[in-house]
């Protein structure tokens, strides 16, 4: 039983030294962003959320999502208010889930604001440990972890996260971070298999 108990510790104490980068990057995010999900709607929310009819329709809105101009849930009608439009069809989409789902709930839309900024922000930190060939290198000795607390801590990124509608941009980064860590893991295989699959997830992840 006593060697059962040694084993468990010793598991956790090599999981906490193998992941602390990790663990210190999550945490600092919801250390940062964790007042935001007190936070009611801002006023650009009406467009993509509470004023939006393709968001209030949930599931049924979401092929009107993909097959109009971004905007034209709001505005009643497609308005070319910028040259092309506006067709970011993928956050709208994950709008019109949570209205599904939990109806006009802000504080839940602000805490997946916050899951998405984790995911890239480690992401960040997986790509350049790749790139700096750091996988050996002791934690607080790694330029990758101490560049990706940078990002983290960064004030510029307030908006894009405490908003919600500054979803799309969370997204359309970290749809091409993922591209491009796929990418790194292509070239870097030296197994055929490994490679296809790395070649297929840049084809998923590139044009999201």
């Amino acid at each position: 039983m006593q060697t059962q108990i040694n084993d468990v510790n010793i598991l956790k104490m090599s999981f906490l030294k193998k992941n602390i980068s990790q663990l210190i990057i999550l945490i600092s995010v919801f250390i940062i962003y964790g007042n935001t999900l007190r936070n009611e709607y801002a006023l650009d929310d009406a467009i993509v959320i509470t004023q939006n009819d393709f968001t209030k329709e949930g599931f049924s809105g979401i092929g009107k999502h993909l097959s109009n101009e971004s905007f034209t849930g709001f505005f009643k009608e497609e308005k070319k208010l910028v040259s092309g439009g506006r067709y970011r069809p993928l956050s709208f989409i994950t709008f019109s889930l949570e209205y599904e789902f939990f109806g006009e709930n802000p504080h839940v839309s602000h805490f997946i604001n916050i899951v998405l900024y984790i995911l890239l922000s480690l992401l960040i930190f997986k790509i350049l440990l790749l790139l700096f060939k750091e996988e050996n290198q002791v934690w607080y000795k790694r330029i990758s972890f101490w560049a990706t607390m940078l990002f983290v801590f960064h004030p510029i990124h307030t908006e894009v996260v405490a908003n919600i509608k500054g979803r799309d941009e969370i997204l359309t980064f970290l749809g091409a971070l993922a591209a491009l860590y796929v990418a790194i893991l292509y070239v870097k295989a030296s197994k055929p298999k490994m490679q296809k699959t790395s070649c297929l997830m840049f084809v998923f992840f590139f044009p999201v």
